[in-house]
């Protein structure tokens, strides 16, 4: 490997080129998440998956949201599923502007399904984002099987839960 992706709970996709033997100074995130009403990043938890992008470049594909610390199973905040093109040439942090957004559909049938857009890329953009439903978060990591992104959530039922209890829906994207 040369080169390394790496995620914080602040929002931003960190890039390392492990080629130089004194590698440089890291100021400048591939991407930064979105922010909410009082400017708090969505945190990056779960791992990341990447993959060549088309046209050249790699695609780091990643969830956000936590349930690892004390109020993370009542946080009602949107999160997000990411894929970002981080190309050769990029020398600016990406934010979600860059990218085209695409939704979650209604639940299906049962209950047990749901769709999502496939929207086109719009003219220069890298990437795209789903937001999830109010309360789901991505706590897991992404997997690339044939081509195809595997994405895992968590929903948690926040009726009558209190502490660590781990009652809730899982969603596989």
């Amino acid at each position: 490997a040369v080169t390394v992706y790496a995620a914080d709970q602040k929002g931003a996709v960190w890039k390392f080129d492990l080629r130089p033997a004194t590698p440089a100074n890291q100021t400048v995130p591939v991407f930064v998440t979105n922010t909410d009403s009082t400017g708090v990043r969505q945190p990056i938890l779960g791992g990341l998956a990447a993959a060549a992008a088309p046209n050249g470049g790699v695609m780091v594909f990643f969830g956000t949201g936590s349930f690892s610390f004390e109020g993370d199973a009542t946080d009602l905040a949107v999160q997000s599923i990411y894929g970002v093109q981080d190309r050769p040439s990029r020398t600016t942090t990406l934010t979600r502007s860059n990218l085209t957004a695409q939704v979650v559909g209604t639940v299906t049938g049962s209950g047990d399904t749901r769709s999502t857009s496939m929207n086109p890329l719009g003219a220069g953009k890298l990437g795209w984002y789903i937001d999830l439903p109010a309360g789901e978060r991505v706590v897991s990591n992404p997997r690339i099987e044939s081509g195809i992104l595997f994405m895992p959530t968590y929903l948690p039922d926040i009726t009558g839960t209190s502490g660590c209890a781990s009652n809730g829906s899982n969603w596989l994207y």
